[in-house]
């Protein structure tokens, strides 16, 4: 993202338009939040997979930038094996 991310996010929204309010909203939760920003959108399904781009775009220190996506991406899967130490003999009952 840090070089030639803005031509990539303009080609990337001009072929998924739909998309474009989704990167838009992201680069602004970045500017106001910073680094908690990437972190909560660690958690949030669709932005997850975009939020480099507009990081790199914004040229964030990558450090950072890698403690608070480690962080956030530790918290989501935390919570799936969580869920799954939790209930994963439940559901087994139920299956067999």
């Amino acid at each position: 993202g840090r070089y030639g991310g803005g031509i990539l996010l303009q080609k990337y929204t001009k072929r998924f338009p739909k998309q474009k309010e989704v990167i838009d909203q992201t680069i602004e939760r970045i500017k106001s939040k910073g680094y908690l920003g990437v972190f909560l959108s660690k958690l949030v399904p669709v932005i997850r997979t975009v939020i480099s781009l507009p990081a790199g775009v914004l040229r964030m220190n990558f450090t950072g930038y890698t403690i608070a996506s480690a962080a956030g991406i530790f918290l989501w899967n935390l919570v799936f094996v969580g869920a799954g130490y939790i209930f994963g003999e439940s559901v087994l009952e139920m299956f067999l």
